[in-house]
């Protein structure tokens, strides 16, 4: 592990650091072409696209919906825009989102931007969903990123996602001039806890 690095900026690192744990104590078994493709992913540039997408989520509020194999990283995305960004966002998941959460959308959103992940190797129904609920975000003027995790494993589509996650929420906090290491509301309340 990295010295004096922030937690959540550790987050790859922690994950490898569980893996390598549960793989040598033989309670999961990962493949090497598998830990081959998520190294390769890390070393993907992703500052082009994370900075496309920055400067599109600037002075929105922002929804991030993910499919349920996708939800921790659809609440880390949700953390990282709070905690790097100093923005609000919200995280949902597919299906559940389409039984309350969508009702809002009768009326115009545009201050929403809907950050949509999911798997390109998707459940049908998933994607149904997924399709649908597009259909009604533009209806409402809300504007959608659909991000779609590609590769030929779980752990590199989970990698990417991470990576690219942080680099937009730093991108964001760049581009609006924000401390994304500092937490000072966060620091005061713990002290006064």
């Amino acid at each position: 592990m990295p010295q004096k690095l922030i937690p959540r900026f550790s987050v790859i690192f922690q994950i490898f650091a569980i893996l390598h744990t549960l793989h040598h104590n033989s309670i999961i078994k990962l493949k090497k072409q598998e830990i081959e493709e998520a190294a390769k992913i890390l070393k993907k540039e992703h500052s082009q696209t994370a900075q496309d997408i920055a400067k599109q989520l600037r002075d929105k509020k922002i929804l991030i919906y993910s499919s349920p194999k996708m939800k921790g990283i659809g609440l880390y995305w949700k953390q990282a825009f709070n905690e790097n960004a100093k923005i609000p966002a919200f995280n949902a998941t597919f299906p559940e989102l389409n039984h309350n959460e969508i009702e809002m959308f009768e009326k115009k959103q545009q201050d929403f931007h809907t950050i949509i992940i999911r798997d390109e190797a998707e459940n049908m129904r998933i994607n149904k969903r997924i399709d649908l609920t597009k259909k009604i975000l533009k209806k409402a003027n809300v504007q959608i990123s659909d991000i779609v995790l590609k590769g030929n494993s779980t752990l590199a589509k989970i990698f990417s996602a991470f990576t690219l996650g942080a680099t937009i929420s730093s991108e964001l906090a760049d581009l609006t001039d924000t401390d994304a290491a500092k937490t000072k509301i966060l620091d005061e309340f713990k002290m006064q806890l």
